[in-house]
């Protein structure tokens, strides 16, 4: 489990280190203060590869140009992660093992195509961009890299693999438990081609997009745990779609296959009610840890992060404190 993380130079970050980091994490704040680049950065401190990792951040909130626009318009794109010109740095400790990245892009004026330097515990390695580009449509990760849920969801090609590796196993019995919490006449899940479809007593197999987005959401999250055993994973978002009658049992879901699978959860959220739901869940499972992290800006509007533990958060919402 990831205990102790560093970003410099990213996004909004000047430099933040943040530490005595739990199993369940939701991450709140005003809009700009630095939510979701928080997620990718502990993502990013985690990757194997991170120059695509870099590249799925920005295509996931679509910051990469047009296709056919010039390698300097995409270089333009990929420094856009920094803060200030020169490179990033993230870093975490895991188990207790330190992992590092720190990245730089630049043009190579010999070959005149865009590079990405990244140097971790293993050395430095160059990735050319545009072949990264031309071979990654989406993220589809969960085996060696952690998987990033992005606010938007999942796309088809994602959700069929995911569904792919857990189908057939005990597994999918806890995904689509969760499913029935938003659908409770849902039966069995399947996929037709790319298409995920839900077993309806005297209706058949309906398409899952047509019972609804807070369906679709979760199920992404139940099959993103799924496939997140002994790995983090990373929600944007978490509420999206989801009813706020449903936010308490979702929680209690994430925290159940959480604490079976070995998976450690980062997410973000704008909504009271899903806070609230937080708070309430983390107080009944006492043998999984849980915190709020609030993201603000201090006097000299540098982002520092509030943590609050279970009994903070649990006393802070119990009274109607704001803490968003």
């Amino acid at each position: 489990m990831i205990t102790d993380f560093s970003i410099s130079n990213y996004r909004c970050f000047s430099n933040l280190s943040i530490s005595g980091l739990s199993q369940v994490n939701l991450v709140v704040g005003k809009n700009g203060s630095g939510k979701s680049a928080l997620l990718e950065g502990i993502w990013l401190s985690k990757s194997i590869f991170p120059a695509v990792t870099c590249t799925d951040v920005l295509r996931i909130r679509d910051e990469l140009p047009e296709e056919g626009a010039s390698e300097s318009d995409l270089l333009s794109s990929y420094k856009s992660l920094y803060l200030a010109e020169g490179h990033f740095l993230v870093s975490c400790l895991d188990d207790g093992n330190f992992y590092e990245n720190k990245v730089e892009f630049s043009m190579l004026p010999v070959r005149g195509r865009i590079s990405i330097y990244c140097w971790d515990n293993d050395g430095n390695s160059e990735i050319d961009i545009p072949s990264i580009l031309a071979e990654r449509d989406y993220v589809v990760a969960g085996i060696f890299e952690p998987i990033f849920i992005p606010c938007s969801g999942f796309n088809k090609k994602a959700l069929s693999s995911y569904w792919d590796r857990i189908s057939l196993t005990d597994l999918e019995d806890d995904v689509t438990e969760v499913v029935k919490l938003i659908r409770p006449d849902g039966r069995r899940i399947a996929f037709i081609g790319r298409h995920p479809v839900v077993q309806i007593p005297g209706r058949g197999p309906v398409p899952m997009a047509r019972l609804g987005d807070g369906v679709l959401r979760a199920f992404g999250i139940a099959v993103a745990i799924a496939n997140s055993s002994n790995q983090p994973l990373f929600i944007d978002e978490i509420e999206t779609g989801i009813h706020y009658t449903a936010m308490g049992d979702l929680w209690r879901s994430v925290f159940h296959l959480a604490s079976k699978l070995n998976v450690q959860v980062f997410a973000t959220t704008h909504s009271w009610d899903c806070i609230k739901a937080f708070g309430e869940v983390a107080q009944t499972y006492s043998g999984t840890s849980a915190q709020l992290i609030r993201m603000e800006r201090d006097e000299d509007d540098a982002i520092r992060a509030v943590q609050y533990d279970r009994d903070s958060l649990v006393a802070a919402t119990s009274q109607g404190i704001e803490v968003r």
